[in-house]
């Protein structure tokens, strides 16, 4: 099993917590395909499809889906979330952890970008992520904090809106947080703000990550 990573984590214990039910689900840039059994696990009546680009990230994501049981819940595909397919499959729920440098782009350059075909911006990723969802349909992201504004603003200009947020601090004492957890769909509204603090001051879990979470603390001996 491929080592988990806490932004994993965060976000697939987050989407149970604000969505109640979802049948159709979409695991962008699935990796280990940790986020795709978590939401297996969450909603059993959902059918599951994990998409990675990279073919090791497809087979291993395959493998521990097999290890899981997982085989008859669980679609895995290899694929380009950014070149449109002929067959445009749709989701109620599109989850993704995209990859944290993506060039920043703002909305007033929208359409220049949509133009130029540019990879790997904030602009295509949320395009290519809103064209796979279903009318009221869910898109939920982890995202660097910095950069948070910029996907909030792009979201709006393809006609999604910020329903939930939840900024994730590494320490309590720390000014900014370090990622972000954002909920988009239709519908403006006053977005349900949270925050979240990962760590103790000598590096333990905070009781409210694990709490969220889930993990058990490993016992001292």
């Amino acid at each position: 099993m491929h080592k988990v990573g806490t932004d994993a984590v965060l976000l697939g214990s987050w989407v149970s917590r604000i969505l109640p039910d979802a049948k159709k689900i979409v695991d962008v840039g699935a990796g280990s395909g940790v986020l795709a059994l978590m939401m297996a696990r969450c909603y059993p009546e959902a059918l599951v499809t994990a998409i990675d680009v990279d073919e090791k990230a497809v087979q291993l994501s395959a493998a521990n889906i097999k290890q899981a049981n997982m085989e008859n819940r669980i679609v895995v595909s290899q694929e380009d979330i950014l070149k449109r397919p002929s067959y445009q499959e749709h989701f109620d729920l599109v989850i993704c952890n995209p990859p944290y440098h993506l060039e920043q782009i703002f909305p007033d350059q929208l359409h220049r970008q949509r133009a130029r075909h540019i990879p790997t911006t904030v602009v295509d990723w949320l395009t290519s992520l809103s064209i796979r969802t279903m009318n009221n349909g869910h898109i939920m992201l982890v995202v660097p904090a910095s950069k948070t504004y910029t996907w909030v603003e792009v979201a709006n200009n393809l006609g999604f809106h910020n329903h939930h947020r939840l900024d994730v601090y590494s320490y309590e004492e720390d000014d900014e947080p370090k990622r972000t957890l954002l909920h988009f769909r239709d519908g403006l509204t006053k977005p349900n703000l949270n925050r979240l603090v990962i760590y103790n001051k000598d590096k333990t879990y905070t009781s409210e990550y694990l709490q969220f979470t889930g993990i058990r603390p490993i016992p001292k001996h």
